[in-house]
């Protein structure tokens, strides 16, 4: 793999993982404010550029809901609940991926 190669709109797929407000109590690394507003300028960005994009988390219980920035900006996303640690051993995830036949994921 190519990791110099540059992101284009033909070559990647916008993954916004876990914008979900229940993680916020414990997130610590980051200022929340500034969390939601970079999960906001993602999705934008991903709606301007007409990137793919696969919205990956399962809301409820703990996990709260997805950051309302994220929802107005993602309706073109697709929806993914993730019911294991890593996305990658999520097979709906990785299907959806396959689906979308792009080689990078930013």
């Amino acid at each position: 793999m190519n990791y110099r190669e540059k992101l284009t709109r033909d070559n990647c797929v916008v993954v916004l993982v876990d914008f979900l407000d229940g993680f916020l109590p414990g997130l610590k690394t980051i200022n929340h404010d500034l969390l939601r507003k970079n999960a906001e300028a993602f999705a934008r960005l991903s709606k301007v550029f007409n990137l793919p994009t696969i919205m990956l988390g399962e809301e409820g219980g703990f996990r709260g809901k997805f950051f309302p920035e994220v929802l107005a900006n993602a309706d073109h996303a697709i929806r993914v609940e993730r019911h294991t640690p890593s996305a990658w051993d999520e097979p709906v995830f990785r299907d959806k991926l396959a689906m979308l036949r792009r080689k990078k994921c930013c």
